[in-house]
This record gives structure tokens, C-alpha cells and sequence, in this order.
């Protein structure tokens, strides 16, 4: 797409969402969000639908709605199958449909009652900034927080601890396939996982934020 990202040995197992997929992706949450608007408005904000450009955690899991079963969202364990074979130029951003829990405490004022909700789903499970949880397959549906949605389970979500993604006392560094690359995570609270420049970040504070940088990559399985 405009030579932003090119695939080489592994380009029949992935794709870009096309504009016919962030259309279906917006109708359904248009669907969901009927008689909820808020939560509609913040996940599409950033997303433009005729270009399919724009990319958050959210958007994505609306995405992944509507794929066929043979297909997901790029994961971060297909990132050891692409990322040698991937070329992102400066300034281009790719959402991974992970979510970092870190500590029951907000980063984000805004964040507060989302983190809530989302430290409920995963009672029991032990996390804390050096080894967070990293939850995976998440939904939707409307809440009445500051974005207007909250985070559910479902039957394909599932959470374990990533130390790899965790506050280190020397330089973070995960490795894919051979290939290293830093991690620049957050202290406290939760976040989306995005690969920006050849890192990965968690520091995002508004999960639902999308930009024209941001594209999604669907990988078939």
C-alpha cells in the first residue's frame, strides 16, 4: 500500500484491511453502538474508511469481527514470521491486538473506570510492571466511562504474563525470530501494543486514539 510496508516470502499469508474491511468494520460498530453513539464516535475518530488508514487496540477488534474465520489480526507471535520480511517506513504505525495490564492504577485520568472494569475480567491472575498480563482476543460493548466502552471476554480471549514486556532495570529488548528490538512500556495502569519504527510500544494513554499513520495487517492461518 504506497510501498509504506512490503511483504516478501510471506506475502500470501498476510494482507492489508482494505477499504471494503474497514467498511464492514464500521457498520459493525455502527450496529453495536446504535443506541450508544459515544463509543462509536471515539473508536472512529482517526479511522478514514475510503483509504483504510487509521488504527487503535479498538478499531481493530471491531475488525476482527468481521474477518472470516481463517483470518485474525496480526498477532505478536506472526511477528516472528514477518518481521524479517517487513519493511515500515518512518512514521508508520501497526496496531497488535494485545492489551498490557500493568497495575490497577491509571496512567490516564480518563482511563480510570475502563481499568476497572478490565482488572475484574482477569481476577485472580497476578501482574505487576515488570511482568505484566498480556491479554489477548478481547471485545466490546457500550459502557457509560469517559470513552464509552468497555472491554469483554470472549471465547478466543486469553492472558498470560509477558516479562518480556515488563519495566526492566536495563534496556528493554524482546527478540523475534533473532531480530531484537526495545520495548518501551508503561509503569503503571494498562495499554494497546503497537510496533512503530522498528520498537514496540505500550505508552499509548488514549487506547481508542487512531492517525492517518496507523494501518492494520490481517494474517491468514
Amino acid at each position: 500500500m504506497r510501498g509504506l510496508l512490503k511483504f516478501f516470502s510471506v506475502a500470501e499469508k498476510y494482507r492489508f484491511a482494505n477499504p471494503e474491511i474497514y467498511q464492514k468494520a464500521e457498520d459493525w460498530l455502527a450496529k453495536k453502538f446504535k443506541y450508544d453513539p459515544k463509543g462509536y464516535r471515539a473508536i472512529m475518530s482517526g479511522v478514514d474508511i475510503k483509504r483504510a488508514t487509521g488504527s487503535s487496540l479498538i478499531f481493530d477488534i471491531a475488525i476482527e469481527s468481521v474477518l472470516p474465520p481463517n483470518e485474525r489480526i496480526m498477532s505478536l507471535e506472526d511477528l516472528r514470521d514477518l518481521y524479517k520480511n517487513l519493511h515500515i517506513s518512518e512514521g508508520v504505525y501497526v496496531d497488535i491486538p494485545d492489551v498490557l495490564l500493568y497495575s490497577p492504577t491509571p496512567s490516564f485520568k480518563k482511563n480510570a473506570k475502563i481499568l476497572k472494569s478490565l482488572t475484574e475480567l482477569v481476577e485472580g491472575m497476578s501482574y505487576c510492571p515488570e511482568v505484566p498480563l498480556r491479554i489477548s482476543r478481547l471485545g466490546i460493548i457500550p459502557d457509560n466511562n469517559k470513552y464509552g466502552f468497555k472491554f469483554t471476554r470472549t471465547e478466543n480471549t486469553t492472558a498470560v504474563n509477558d516479562q518480556r514486556l515488563g519495566i526492566q532495570k536495563e534496556k528493554e529488548i524482546i527478540t523475534l525470530d533473532g531480530t531484537s528490538l526495545a520495548i518501551h512500556p508503561k509503569e503503571k495502569g494498562f495499554s494497546g501494543l503497537f510496533l512503530y519504527n522498528y520498537d514496540l510500544f505500550s505508552t499509548g494513554p488514549n487506547i481508542a486514539l487512531s492517525t492517518s499513520r496507523g494501518r492494520t495487517i490481517i494474517a491468514r492461518y
